[in-house]
């Protein structure tokens, strides 16, 4: 890894120091978590060395801010169907009436992916970062044999997935933007974890041209509902209180 904070831990690049915990009679998994991930063991005291510890849980793979006690361990759940969700939503009603396949090329905790599964899409979930990856990849082992299991999550950079990916309905994009100067209710503490470790995408431009390409019929962006659109000239909008979704076709059209 590019730095370390001290015995037992190491750091992603330009980012936040994470291992893996040996705590809790899981070593063989630990090991070869950590194997897996590029990730040292912290055993014992060593964890108080690093930002955060992945551990192995009764509830499933989690991830601690060591940080601050306070905060309840991490842990992704895409066993539980978000209630009442249809086409009739806004996310799903920008995906669009036609489409049976999503890319969520900006997976993060699945929340998105989720609620697309809800509402009867066929959902792959791309995850760049590793770590998020592996918490995400071990929900879906959990909720296996449930609805769930329309949803296939796929670690890598969605640019390079998107490249050599065959062709799908419609791609979203949901990417991370740098926090607002504003403190809001919704910066809770699973999108602060998530910040704190993956950064903001700085390279959602160059994602949404990679969306076009692969895109059958369209490429759908959630947006703070202020700001700017991602690309000029977008199709449609579907606005929320919060947030919206611009619509863009594919790159032929």
């Amino acid at each position: 890894m590019a730095t370390s904070c001290g015995a037992g831990s190491a750091s992603v690049p330009g980012r936040r120091s994470i291992a893996v915990s040996a705590h809790g009679g899981c070593d063989a998994q630990a090991r070869a978590l950590a194997a897996r991930l590029g990730l040292p063991l912290a055993q014992g005291a060593d964890a108080s060395s690093c930002d955060y510890v992945i551990e192995f849980t009764p509830r499933g793979l989690a991830l601690r801010d060591v940080r601050d006690v306070r905060l309840k361990p991490l842990v992704v759940d895409l066993s539980v169907k978000p209630r009442r969700v249809s086409r009739r939503d806004l996310l799903p009603r920008a995906i669009g009436r036609k489409v049976l396949t999503v890319v969520d090329a900006t997976a993060g905790l699945g929340r998105d992916a989720l609620l697309l599964a809800g509402a009867g899409f066929r959902v792959t979930a791309i995850e760049r970062c590793p770590v998020i990856s592996a918490l995400l990849a071990d929900a879906l082992r959990r909720a296996e044999g449930t609805w769930a299991d329309a949803i296939t999550v796929v670690e890598g950079d969605a640019l390079e997935v998107l490249r050599v990916m065959d062709p799908v309905d419609a791609v979203y994009l949901d990417p991370m933007y740098p926090p607002s100067p504003k403190p809001s209710a919704l910066a809770g503490k699973e999108l602060r974890m998530l910040r704190d470790i993956v950064g903001t995408d700085a390279d959602a431009s160059e994602l949404l041209s990679a969306a076009r390409r692969c895109a059958r019929r369209r490429v759908v962006v959630k947006r703070p509902l202020r700001a700017p659109p991602l690309a000029a000239n977008p199709l449609g909008c579907h606005r929320g209180k919060l947030v919206r979704y611009d619509v863009y076709g594919p790159e032929s059209s």
